[in-house]
C-alpha cells in the first residue's frame, strides 16, 4: 500500500500528515456523482511523500479510488504517478509514468454517466476500472500526503482547478480545509490552493 491514502481525520492523531481539500469532509455526502479531477504541480523534496485526488466511496469501511504521484522507497524514491483502489472487490496499486519536476500534470477519476464503469488517469496514462463496489462517491479529496513532520518540506506544493464531474467538468464549489502541523494551506478558491511546511 502507499502510505495508506485516506483516513478520517478524527480517528485518530497523525502520522500520516496530510494537506488539502475535501470536497465534504467524513462522513460524506452526495457530491456529484460522476469523479474528480484536479492539476497537481509536481515538486521534488527529500523524504517520502505523495500528492492525489481521491474518490471516496465510503467511509465506512474505508473504500476509496486514488490517483496521483508518489516518492517513497515502494517507488526507489523516484517521482512516479500511481493508481490506487480498495473496494469490496479487493485491493490493487500500480505505478505508471515519471514524473518531472516543476511540471504540473492533470489526474482523473471518471464514471461513466451512463455505463456507470469508472476509469482513471493522468496526462501520459489511463486506466479501465469497471463497476466499483460501492459504486458511488460519497465525497471527493484533494491532498498532499506526508509520513512524518520531520522527513519532508512540501513547500511548493500547488493543487489547482479541482474539479467534479457530472455530464460535464465544473469547478469545485465548495471545500472543506485540512492542515495536520506542521504544514499548512493557503485557500485561493474552493479549487485551488497552496501548501507547504515541514523540516
Amino acid at each position: 500500500m502507499l502510505l495508506v491514502g485516506i483516513n478520517t481525520f478524527s480517528a485518530s492523531l497523525p502520522p500520516p500528515y496530510y494537506a488539502g481539500y475535501f470536497y465534504y469532509g467524513p462522513p460524506g455526502g452526495y457530491p456529484p456523482p460522476n469523479g474528480v479531477k484536479g492539476n497537481i504541480y509536481t515538486i521534488d523534496k527529500d523524504g517520502t511523500y505523495c500528492q492525489w485526488v481521491t474518490v471516496m466511496l465510503s467511509y465506512t469501511p474505508m473504500y476509496w479510488v486514488q490517483v496521483g504521484y508518489d516518492k517513497s522507497s515502494k517507488s526507489n524514491f523516484k517521482l512516479l504517478s500511481f493508481y490506487e483502489k480498495k473496494d469490496e472487490n479487493g485491493y490493487d496499486f500500480e505505478y505508471f509514468n515519471s514524473r518531472t519536476p516543476g511540471v504540473t500534470y492533470q489526474y482523473w477519476i471518471s464514471k461513466d454517466p451512463s455505463l456507470h464503469v469508472w476509469t482513471c488517469g493522468s496526462n501520459d496514462w489511463s486506466k479501465f476500472l469497471n463497476v466499483l463496489k460501492p459504486n458511488s462517491a460519497v465525497d471527493y479529496q484533494a491532498f498532499s500526503e506526508m509520513p512524518l513532520p520531520t522527513l519532508v518540506n512540501i513547500d511548493g506544493t500547488h493543487f489547482m482547478y479541482l474539479s467534479y464531474r457530472i455530464y460535464d467538468w465544473w469547478l469545485w464549489d465548495r471545500c472543506v480545509e485540512h492542515a495536520d502541523e506542521p504544514y499548512w494551506i493557503i485557500k485561493v478558491s474552493n479549487y485551488e490552493f497552496y501548501a507547504g511546511g515541514g523540516w
